[in-house]
């Protein structure tokens, strides 16, 4: 028997489309990929940092009032409301110059007592400020000083701890001035404090002095008690800052009233505020943009 009978022009059509078939897939081997739908645009984070998520958390008041609430019962209080925390503080301010001698009865002023005295510590004597807060409540202060003849002789001396920031109830503070040197004068050229509460006192207690503009001649002993775990936040003053506190626009009381409602270990200073002056002037927590 015979097979079936193909055409010819069949057979010419099956070798060329063969032939089509085999160059198309080596030049697709070998050559190139077949066209596909363009790719969807890739999602864009510019504007999207990590930080700027985690400050938008923060801000939420809930979260802050949590860790406001944790804070309060570390420190042993009740936790405040939101209301109790956007009240005002009570600052007292002087600009009156004032001369301290070593023995010299305590001057009354913005609150606060202060006297000047001679402290032994190992070998050295120092010379020191001694700055009490007889009021029934905590306060924050600041007191800025100069030593007669000069800072030279205060360089590398020791300095005793002792909380640069806040003053219990009842309390007294001991900050090392300079070398002691007999005659020497103390110049009292700036008094600030503020009534705080024991949180407000906890939180200012764990911000670095010079975090706040009081000079790094007298910071380096700030070592408060805290309780266990917690420590001071380290903060450094920027520049932008430190121009604003020589020309003005910012104030001692500026800074302090944002760290006294603020946990510095989430929150740092945002430029810009101002102490409060009426209840509820800011919401709460204060964040940048």
């Amino acid at each position: 028997m015979t097979g079936p009978v193909v055409d010819l022009p069949v057979k010419i059509g099956v070798a060329v489309g063969g032939a089509a078939l085999v160059a198309g897939l080596t030049f697709l081997r070998f050559c190139g990929t077949p066209s596909l739908p363009p790719k969807p645009a890739r999602p864009s984070y510019a504007n999207v940092s990590p930080e700027k998520v985690e400050r938008k958390i923060s801000a939420k008041t809930d979260t802050y009032l949590q860790e406001v609430a944790a804070d309060a019962r570390r420190v042993g209080v009740s936790a405040p409301t939101l209301e109790e925390l956007g009240q005002p503080i009570a600052y007292e301010k002087s600009v009156k110059r004032l001369v301290l001698q070593p023995g010299q009865a305590p001057i009354e002023v913005a609150g606060l007592k202060l006297s000047a005295g001679a402290q032994k510590v190992d070998r050295e004597t120092l010379l020191v400020l001694v700055i009490d807060n007889p009021g029934p409540t905590p306060r924050a202060y600041f007191v800025a000083t100069e030593v007669a003849g000069g800072t030279a002789a205060c360089q590398g001396r020791t300095q005793p701890p002792h909380n640069g920031m806040v003053i219990a109830a009842g309390g007294r503070e001991i900050r090392s001035e300079c070398a002691f040197r007999q005659g020497t004068e103390l110049y009292v050229t700036q008094v600030e404090s503020a009534v705080v509460t024991p949180l407000q006192a906890f939180y200012l207690s764990r911000v670095a002095p010079g975090a706040v503009g009081v000079d790094e001649r007298v910071t380096r002993g700030h070592r408060p008690q805290l309780p266990g775990g917690v420590a001071v936040c380290n903060l450094v003053m920027s520049q932008s800052l430190r121009s604003s506190l020589e020309d003005g626009s910012l104030e001692w009381r500026d800074l302090v009233d944002f760290y006294a409602r603020h946990n510095c270990g989430s929150y740092q200073y945002v430029q810009g505020f101002k102490a409060f002056t009426q209840p509820g002037e800011y919401v709460l927590p204060v964040v940048g943009q």
